[in-house]
């Protein structure tokens, strides 16, 4: 009980801060796009969920914590190498600030 407390504590301020990043991000894309971008999170975060709590302990009981360490560094990379390729009007290059 007193683990969850602390964790519900300090969701308390890591969320709402999250959410108003995510949402003027979202906001600065489309004025609309602030359902959508909220709408496939809900979507993917039970998927993720569920995804860790089936597919982790599998992958560690077969081929050991490297492994799920290796695959999690894979996503990573993914998703850098994916928002590097990101373009549109919300992109401002570095000679457009100046």
């Amino acid at each position: 009980m007193l683990i969850w407390s602390l964790t519900g504590f300090f969701a308390g301020f890591i969320y709402p801060a999250w959410c108003a990043l995510y949402s003027e991000t979202a906001e600065s894309v489309s004025p609309h796009g602030v359902g959508r971008a909220f709408g496939i999170t809900a979507t993917l975060s039970p998927v993720a969920g569920l995804f860790l709590n089936l597919g982790l302990p599998q992958v560690v009981d077969r081929w050991g914590w490297s492994t799920w360490m290796i695959v999690a560094g894979g996503c990573c990379f993914c998703v850098s190498a994916l928002v590097s390729f990101g373009k549109g009007p919300w992109w401002v290059s570095a000679s457009e600030r100046k």
